[in-house]
């Protein structure tokens, strides 16, 4: 039996329905793969936003604050060297010395941040030793009052870096910057400035005898009360001034290209002396 052959329009018509079949259900197949591709992405994606911390809390730091004490009942001799911080040098109603550092610093750290406060025999050591941190700092040292009085110990200051601010009533008084800036008020027997890139203020009353030395930085001395018997000042590529108590001096002065201002009142018979040296500076003296 022979059967007819269908229509030659319907075979095509078969086919194209069968290809469009096909490529339909690819194409929604592929869809269907990338809604669920999609979905677990979001879901990871959303899963990290979730684990991790934003970046300023990931690498931020709170300022922290820490305390160091040591004794100070025999204490003759005090000696910071400062560096890397704002250091103030204060008094108050304690029974022992107090050093309190404030700042940032990275994790894992003590919090005294490489500061330390000790005893060594009788002198009140505070120093700082390690790596530097970069970070701000402000560093307040607090004495027992009797202590910065009626010059009842020395007081040595070295500021390597950073800001000193102090007072106070000392025998000795040792005041010295490499690259920084020092403020000190107070009274004592002996006077020692030494500057070198920095800058230093100082105002003491009743000194004896003092001695200042600014090489490049810049040096601004006052000394009221009582007049020194001797002073020694010395400068090279910077600028000092130095106001001494009004009475008359025998001056001796050195100037090599430098400039040296005299306005002291001056006699060849005065027993109190002022030495001056300027090389390449500015000096003026009142």
């Amino acid at each position: 039996m022979t059967y007819p052959n269908p229509p030659q329009g319907a075979q095509r018509s078969t086919t194209t329905r069968t290809v469009i079949l096909i490529a339909t259900s690819v194409v929604g197949g592929l869809a269907l793969l990338g809604s669920m591709g999609s979905a677990i992405a979001g879901i990871r994606a959303e899963q990290a936003f979730e684990l991790a911390p934003p970046l300023e809390e990931q690498y931020s730091s709170e300022p922290a604050e820490t305390t160091l004490y040591a004794d100070v009942a025999g204490a003759t001799e005090i000696e910071i060297a400062a560096s890397a911080a704002n250091f103030k040098l204060v008094y108050g109603d304690v029974p022992e010395a107090q050093l309190k550092i404030r700042g940032t610093w990275e994790g894992g750290n003590d919090g005294s941040d490489g500061w330390i406060l000790e005893r060594n025999d009788s002198t009140l050591v505070v120093e700082r030793e390690g790596q530097l941190s970069t970070q701000a700092q402000k560093v307040t040292l607090t004495l027992p009052r009797e202590l910065g009085e009626q010059r009842a110990a020395s007081l040595d200051v070295q500021l390597a870096t950073g800001a000193f601010e102090g007072s106070g009533s000392f025998d000795e008084l040792s005041l010295s910057v490499a690259v920084g800036e020092l403020k000190f008020t107070g009274d004592a027997a002996e006077l020692n400035v030494g500057v070198k890139v920095g800058e230093a203020t100082v105002e003491v009353a009743d000194v004896t005898e003092a001695s200042v030395e600014v090489t490049t930085g810049n040096g601004r001395v006052t000394l009221t009360g009582e007049a020194p018997s001797n002073v020694e000042l010395s400068a090279q590529m910077g600028s000092l001034t130095v106001q001494l108590p009004r009475t008359k001096y025998l001056v001796d002065t050195r100037g090599v290209v430098g400039e040296i201002d005299n306005r002291l009142a001056t006699s060849e018979k005065s027993e109190r002396r002022v030495d001056v040296e300027a090389r390449a500076a500015d000096v003026t003296i009142k």
